[in-house]
């Protein structure tokens, strides 16, 4: 009846009893009976002052990254971002790309200029054709071009346990009107190349190809033995020797061919080899002693991990 009557203003049910049992027990007085604890001040306008700062500085900060710079409870951080700063935290949203303050500025005019010529012409839209392009990927994390290195002859390939990029991309352009899809196109990156080569070649030669020498050829290897995975342009800019010439050398003179890894499910150490061939040589003792009721006893098993490859979470971006 008292919080139908007084609503937020009157004590909760359970305090009421409490007070009651008191009341009944004898004492009578209302004040709260002393106590130790963290006293009242840690929520002050001085802390939420650094708080608000560290946020602001750091806006992806956590409250348990927080709480190691004041000697605040988790609690009274989440008070203080809550109800005394007034922020929460919500995660980024995610566009097709973002736009530069000019670009922001001509899709404006352009958008004035559309809505003009509606107001004059209602079926304007229907003579009005728009086109985008994109580029379209396989979702492996890297391509087997990413990941190719240079390779002496007789150098085994080396493995690698996990894909990380495509090999596949192609440049897919679409038209449409206000009826939907008028036409799609489906580019291969090849045709671009060929392109950009096409056009290179009719600005005329480039520069003169050097010779190939001993020293280049010095260069080269003791440049690629540092970085395996360097490709022909990059020693072209870090060296200065044309790329037809490194080309040459790299294959002719030093036998080098950039082969991608192998990929297998998990790369082992030592140990985890070690361990491997000595129950593969075991079971196959056992195997050889009763072929039929060695395999019969058999029960095989395996776990995974399953991931979806977003590039970032939602609790990441916040």
């Amino acid at each position: 009846m008292l919080k139908q009557t007084f609503k937020e203003d009157s004590l909760s049910q359970s305090r009421t009893f409490e007070w009651f049992v008191r009341y009944k027990a004898g004492p009578t007085s209302v004040k709260d009976d002393p106590h130790t604890g963290r006293p009242l001040s840690i929520r002050n306008p001085e802390n939420a002052l650094k708080i608000k700062s560290s946020i602001k500085d750091n806006p992806r900060i956590t409250i348990r990254e927080l709480s190691e710079d004041l000697d605040i409870s988790f609690g009274t951080y989440q008070t203080i971002i809550k109800n005394d700063l007034h922020l929460k935290r919500s995660p980024a949203k995610f566009v097709p790309h973002l736009l530069t303050n000019e670009q922001k500025e001509h899709r404006k005019e352009t958008c004035k200029n559309m809505v003009e010529m509606f107001n004059s012409d209602p079926h304007w839209l229907k003579n009005v054709i728009a086109g985008d392009k994109t580029w379209v990927y396989g979702l492996n994390p890297e391509t087997k071009r990413q990941s190719s290195q240079w390779l002496e002859p007789g150098e085994p390939r080396f493995k690698k346990a996990r894909m990380i990029k495509s090999k596949l991309k192609c440049l897919l352009i679409i038209f449409f009107d206000v009826k939907g899809l008028v036409h799609y196109e489906f580019v291969p990156e090849a045709a671009f190349k060929l392109r950009r080569i096409s056009t290179e070649d009719e600005h005329g030669p480039g520069r003169p190809v050097e010779s190939v020498t001993q020293e280049n050829i010095d260069k080269i290897h003791d440049l690629v033995m540092l970085d395996r995975r360097m490709t022909v342009r990059q020693i072209e800019e870090t060296l200065g020797i044309p790329k037809t010439t490194v080309d040459r050398i790299m294959r002719e003179h030093l036998g080098l061919r950039k082969i991608s890894a192998r990929w297998v499910p998990k790369l082992l150490t030592p140990d985890q080899k070690a361990v491997r061939r000595k129950l593969s040589s075991d079971n196959l003792a056992l195997f050889e002693a009763n072929p039929v009721e060695f395999v019969n006893i058999f029960v095989t098993m395996d776990e995974t991990w399953a991931h979806h490859f977003t590039p970032e979470s939602k609790q990441q971006s916040m």
